[in-house]
């Protein structure tokens, strides 16, 4: 029998396909080889038309560059402006990078003393409520910073100080220009015997306790007022008159002829006269002396 050589089973498995070679981004003298941005992938496709221009790395290193210049700004460090579709803690953090303040309590403001003082706050605490009141209206709706939020009290405590000093010193004029007015009335009215007519009045309403009311007021000139005390005293009766006049301690003579002297000085008519309030107590204590 013979011996049948058989020969060893042939190798049918497949052999391994060579890697591909990967066609480099950078060739040897530093420049990008042709259509490198394919190689980036999907992700960058929708950007291929910008990213041709950049023939090699230079290139794109200046483009950075440049881009940061314009920017003003390391793009890293940017913050994405907050849209419609913006969720809360984007928008608050595009605004804490502008200097908005995470709580309203980082907010400080506190009032002047003038201001305090012209607006008749006698502590400020009682208006603490009102300033908490705006600091969260600051943070949740304006988005101020700290040295905003401090402009903006700033200038309402101004606004508010300013209208009542503006008030104040129109009132002053207005009295003032209603006392011009009265005198200018009353002495044509009662011309030379309105010193006496005011002198009676004066004695009257000391008598009756009607000189605070007269004050607040400013009634002392009232060609009104001034009629209707007038009257009063032609209704009332001639023995009732030098009742109200008797004189006590000093002689009448004498407290006439202080009167007098009193009457003519420059402050008695003048309102606006420094010494005018103390000119008119001193009449007033003459007339109580008189009165009794």
């Amino acid at each position: 029998m013979s011996e049948e050589q058989t020969a060893p089973p042939a190798d049918t498995q497949t052999p391994a396909a060579e890697p591909q070679a990967t066609v480099p981004f950078v060739n040897t003298d530093g420049s990008f080889s042709e259509n490198w941005h394919e190689a980036l992938g999907e992700d960058f496709k929708q950007d291929a038309e910008t990213l041709k221009r950049y023939k090699s790395v230079p290139d794109l290193a200046k483009g950075m560059m440049n881009l940061k210049r314009k920017l003003g700004a390391d793009p890293e460090s940017l913050v994405k402006i907050p849209s419609e579709t913006s969720d809360e803690a984007e928008v608050n953090k595009f605004y804490q990078k502008l200097g908005v303040p995470e709580t309203p309590d980082a907010y400080e403001y506190e009032i002047p003393k003038e201001t305090l003082q012209v607006l008749g706050i006698e502590k400020p605490d009682d208006v603490q409520t009102d300033i908490k009141a705006f600091k969260e209206f600051a943070h949740k709706e304006l988005k101020l910073k700290p040295d905003q939020f401090k402009k903006a009290m700033d200038y309402f405590y101004q606004y508010q100080t300013n209208g009542v000093k503006n008030f104040e010193t129109a009132s002053e004029a207005r009295q003032k220009q209603m006392f011009e007015q009265g005198m200018t009335e009353l002495k044509t009215k009662h011309g030379e015997q309105l010193p006496d007519v005011l002198n009676n009045i004066n004695m009257l309403t000391e008598r009756y306790d009607a000189r605070d009311f007269m004050t607040k007021h400013g009634l002392e000139n009232d060609p009104e007022w001034v009629g209707l005390w007038t009257r009063i005293m032609t209704d009332m009766s001639e023995t009732r008159i030098k009742g109200l006049t008797q004189p006590s301690g000093q002689s009448p003579a004498d407290i006439d002829s202080k009167i007098n002297e009193l009457r003519n000085h420059p402050a008695y008519m003048n309102r606006a006269h420094p010494e005018h309030k103390a000119v008119l107590e001193q009449v007033q204590s003459l007339y109580k002396k008189k009165v009794g």
